[in-house]
């Protein structure tokens, strides 16, 4: 009998401890990026590119690259503090809609970008980083392909908010990310052709499979509409 309630209660410990796990909290398990809002700096993490910062704080990667003295290919090191422009160093949450309308002029010749996958557009989300660009959903695993030729500037899972992304850069102007896919098939620095495959479609949410797609222009997300 001891060992009965010995063995009930042990079982009754080990299940405990397992629902703890699962209910922990997700953001404990998130990168946290350090930047510096009273200096406007950040400090490169493990896995940094110069790309991702850039596009994570909408700022355009060649002047950021300018500001800090990198020069092309732009390595950075862990611990390297970078500096960031005053005017622009927060991590933008403004709907597209405002971002275009105070972007400056630019003209765009068209013709040679490509849907990025097949599907339906969803309508305006209210989270913050799907509103910067558009929402193609489909179904979950179907093929992702790059919009325009171009090298890949960065792929993984370290930017917040965006879960597996992939950007590719296409000029120095021209950058596309491609969020939330549940597999990656290129790697960074990989020369890539407009409609190769580049990853899976995972979920923009839980239950939504979908594409989350930018074009960004010189650091600033513009409204992919006018491009495909």
């Amino acid at each position: 009998m001891h060992y009965t309630k010995y063995g009930l209660f042990l079982s009754i410990f080990l299940l405990a401890g397992c629902e703890s796990s699962v209910q922990a909290p997700v953001e404990e398990l998130r990168p946290q990026y350090s930047m510096n809002h009273q200096s406007f700096s950040y400090t490169v993490r493990p896995g940094d590119t110069l790309y991702a910062i850039a596009f994570l704080y909408d700022q355009n990667a060649n002047q950021l690259a300018s500001l800090n003295g990198i020069p092309y290919p732009y390595r950075l090191h862990t611990g390297q503090v970078l500096r960031l422009s005053p005017k622009i160093a927060q991590p933008s949450h403004q709907p597209l809609r405002q971002r275009i309308a105070q972007k400056m002029n630019w003209t765009f010749k068209g013709g040679d970008w490509a849907w990025p996958t097949r599907g339906q557009i969803a309508n305006t989300s209210q989270n913050p980083i799907e509103s910067k660009g558009l929402n193609i959903l489909g179904r979950y695993g179907q093929a992702i392909y790059a919009s325009k030729a171009g090298v890949v500037a960065y792929a993984g899972n370290g930017l917040p908010g965006y879960g597996q992304l992939i950007l590719i850069k296409h000029s120095n102007d021209y950058l596309t990310a491609y969020a939330f896919n549940s597999r990656l098939l290129v790697k960074e620095g990989q020369m890539i052709q407009k409609g190769q495959q580049i990853a899976a479609m995972g979920q923009l949410s839980p239950g939504r499979a979908g594409l989350h797609f930018e074009i960004r222009y010189r650091g600033v997300a513009v409204n992919p509409g006018r491009f495909l």
